[in-house]
């Protein structure tokens, strides 16, 4: 019994649109070796960190240092 020709003309067109989309039409976008990689901004990062410290180390300390300050105003 031959294959339908239905069943194997969608399989045909799976395989095709997957070997288009698994393809790079595109070799020109594709990133040098030869370049050098671009560096973080570590000045960026470094203010970054120390704003966010800014407020985390004092909020963290109120936060979990009122029970000793209670304490000792209680005692």
């Amino acid at each position: 019994m031959p294959p339908l020709p239905l069943a194997r003309g969608p399989l045909r067109r799976f395989f095709s649109a997957t070997r288009r989309y698994l393809s790079d039409p595109h070799p020109y976008e594709r990133h040098s070796t030869q370049l050098a990689h671009d560096l973080p901004g570590t000045a960026y990062y470094l203010r970054r960190v120390g704003r966010t410290s800014a407020f985390f180390v004092p909020f963290s300390v109120a936060f979990f240092g009122w029970p000793l300050v209670a304490r000792r105003w209680i005692v």
